[in-house]
Parts: structure tokens; C-alpha cells; sequence
């Protein structure tokens, strides 16, 4: 509250408060998928998951090298 006290103080209208508010949470939206895209990336896959002689451990390094 004391943020859009201080818009209004240099003369922000209620309208323009509203678009960069929004603007704001948009881009942190953003930026949250785009973080849980990459890690989802970073996981391996399914498939070699589920296999018993797979070692996931050293997928997962070979990703990161």
C-alpha cells in the first residue's frame, strides 16, 4: 500500500499504477516458467530413469560438463 502511495505521490493516476503493477507480474511470471522450464530440461529422461542398469548419476554429470 505504501508503494502506490508513493506512485500517486509523483503523480501517478490509478490507470498507469495498475499497468506497471501488472507489468511487473508479468515479468515475474515469466521469469518463474522459464526457470521450471530449464530445470525440467536438466532432468533425465523417463525412460532411462526407469531402467535398473542406467546409471542416471552419471547422465546427469556428462549434461552438466
Amino acid at each position: 500500500m505504501a508503494h502506490k502511495l508513493k506512485l500517486k505521490d509523483i503523480g501517478m493516476d490509478s490507470m498507469e499504477i495498475l499497468y506497471y503493477e501488472r507489468q511487473a507480474a508479468r515479468k515475474k511470471a515469466y521469469a518463474a516458467k522459464k526457470r521450471k522450464i530449464t530445470k525440467i530440461k536438466e532432468r533425465p529422461d523417463i525412460r532411462l530413469r526407469k531402467k535398473p542398469e542406467t546409471d542416471v548419476f552419471n547422465i546427469s554429470l556428462k549434461k552438466a560438463i
